[in-house]
């Protein structure tokens, strides 16, 4: 259905052919490289074959990544129990450290339309932190001394703070906001972020979806700016229920931002 490996060129806007090449990102607030990775919306036992995603989280250990974030639907509705804790156990078991940020998915909130949830939202956070996965929920950390992540609860959950109520981050380092949704143009303008990574469109993953989106002015994949924050929608890993797509390959992204000016 996909391919395992992504490609980011988000430093000129452009989608290279070279599914190897990353992104190169400009910044001043930095000392030195870092390379981390984001996956998003892989849809664990969905359309999505398990031995192309073990084959992908190969790629990326053998990439070494200063840490992989994990932006939302990791698993979904149909996820079962096993799947759910495969899944976590997999990225759990990779020498690297690892962020979480929820999608809209993840807790099976629509698990009645189909039987009922596999699992409670008690049990995939205690089956996330027990793989030693650090989840971020309205909070901020420091993914490296020059680097902060802030990550959002998703937009679907109620109490979700405001964005004024988050916790004071430090302005001196290059912040990385992760939202699971892309669609909230009115905070990312606020955020005073330096990139903000999302993923949740699946790029429309089926014709006409792109297009109706783009009709109405939304992007839904690609690299953009809002304000002065550069957003990155990935097409995400997997898809939704249906086993193909005819927009968009499912990718993960290799990402390295780098000292200097901002290009």
């Amino acid at each position: 259905m996909c391919r395992s490996r992504g490609d980011l060129s988000v430093g000129n806007g452009e989608h290279a052919d070279d599914l190897s090449s990353g992104a190169r990102l400009h910044f001043p607030k930095i000392d030195q490289p870092h390379t981390f990775v984001f996956i998003s919306d892989i849809h664990y036992g969905s359309s999505q074959d398990p031995a192309l995603v073990r084959k992908a989280l190969e790629e990326v250990e053998e990439l070494g990544p200063e840490f992989i974030v994990l932006g939302g639907d990791i698993t979904y509705e149909f996820t079962t129990m096993e799947e759910m804790l495969e899944i976590y156990r997999m990225f759990g078991e990779m020498d690297i450290p690892v962020y979480y940020v929820y999608g809209n998915h993840d807790r099976q909130p629509n698990a009645d339309m189909i039987g009922g949830a596999s699992y409670s939202p008690q049990e995939l956070e205690q089956a996330i932190a027990g793989c030693g996965i650090r989840i971020l929920k309205d909070e901020w950390v420091y993914a490296a001394p020059d680097v902060v992540l802030v990550a959002r609860e998703d937009i679907s959950v109620e109490g979700r703070i405001e964005l004024t109520a988050l916790p004071e981050r430090p302005e001196d380092a290059y912040i990385i906001w992760i939202d699971h949704s892309p669609y909230q143009d009115d905070e990312i303008a606020s955020s005073g972020a330096d990139l903000q990574l999302s993923g949740h469109s699946h790029a429309g993953q089926l014709f006409p979806l792109r297009t109706v989106y783009r009709l109405g002015v939304r992007c839904i994949w690609e690299d953009y700016l809002v304000g002065t924050t550069r957003v990155y929608v990935s097409s995400g890993f997997g898809g939704w229920y249906i086993p193909f797509r005819t927009e968009k390959t499912c990718n993960y992204e290799v990402i390295t931002i780098m000292p200097g000016q901002q290009k």
